[in-house]
C-alpha cells in the first residue's frame, strides 16, 4: 500500500514540476506570435486560387486584392513566416483551408486582430485566427506554391 501511495505520489510531483515549464513555453511561442503580428496590416480581396497540401488542409490562398493599406509586405523571420503576403495588387494567406472555401470568395484579414473573416458575396461565412507558420512542412509547402515568396 505504502509503495502504490508513494508510486502516486511521485509521478504527480513530476507533473507538477513539468507542467509551469510547458506553459512558458507554450505562452513564449503565442505572445511571440501576437507581437509579430501586431503590425497594422489589413488587406481585403475575392480568392482567386486555393492550393491546398496533405498537412492538414493546410495550403496558400490566393487573392486579387481589393482595398489594402500597404502594397507590400514580404517578411522575413528567422525559420518561421508570416501567415500572409501582400505584392502589388495580389495577396496570399498561408492557413487551414476549410472545404467551403471557394474561388470568387471574398477575404478581409487584420493583422492586429489576428483574424481573418470570409464572406461568400456579403453574406460572412466564418472567421479564423491566424499565427506565425512554424511548422517544416506547412513552410515547404509556401515556399513550393508561393506566387509571391518566390
Amino acid at each position: 500500500m505504502f509503495k502504490y501511495k508513494a508510486t502516486k505520489f511521485i509521478i504527480l510531483l513530476s507533473i507538477l514540476i513539468i507542467l509551469p515549464f510547458f506553459f512558458k513555453f507554450w505562452h513564449g511561442e503565442d505572445l511571440k506570435s501576437k507581437k509579430l503580428l501586431s503590425n497594422n496590416i489589413t488587406f481585403t480581396g475575392v480568392i482567386t486560387d486555393l492550393k491546398i497540401s496533405r498537412n492538414h488542409a493546410f495550403g496558400v490562398i490566393t487573392l486579387k486584392v481589393v482595398k489594402a493599406n500597404t502594397k507590400m509586405f514580404l517578411p522575413t523571420i528567422e525559420k518561421d513566416i508570416y501567415p500572409y503576403a501582400i505584392k502589388d495588387s495580389v495577396a496570399e494567406i498561408y492557413h487551414y483551408i476549410s472545404p467551403e472555401l471557394k474561388k470568387g470568395m471574398s477575404v478581409e484579414l487584420d493583422s492586429d486582430k489576428k483574424n481573418i473573416n470570409f464572406f461568400d458575396k456579403n453574406t460572412f461565412i466564418y472567421n479564423s485566427d491566424i499565427a506565425i507558420i512554424s511548422s517544416d512542412i506547412d513552410i515547404k509547402f509556401v515556399q513550393k506554391n508561393s506566387l509571391i515568396l518566390r
